[in-house]
């Protein structure tokens, strides 16, 4: 399937970017927790525990907020120097979903 070349607009990013962020960080660690846990040993990610993630949808305007411990993904509250930030827009995080990229 093709993804056409989309990008929020930009209206809707800037409501996103101004709403409490936290909201959304513990909808996504939920979400990654249900569907990660079958898959996932603690040493898998072993290096990533107690640092500060933050995932970044760029033309979105939101941004998850988390930290990774040995039996869970848990949301954090925005930190200004985060350990770990990877950016992308909406369409590039679909296409990687959906193994396009």
């Amino acid at each position: 399937m093709k993804i056409p070349q989309i990008t929020f607009p930009a209206p809707l990013a800037k409501l996103f970017s101004v709403l409490p962020q936290y909201p959304h960080a513990v909808l996504f660690t939920g979400f990654l927790n249900a569907v990660l846990s079958a898959h996932l040993q603690p040493r898998d990610l072993q290096a990533l525990h107690g640092k500060q993630i933050c995932i970044r949808m760029r033309d979105a305007g939101i941004e998850f907020h988390f930290s990774v411990t040995p039996s869970a993904f848990v949301a954090r509250r925005r930190s200004p120097r985060p350990d770990l930030t990877i950016s992308a827009d909406a369409r590039d995080y679909l296409l990687l979903g959906l193994r396009q990229e």
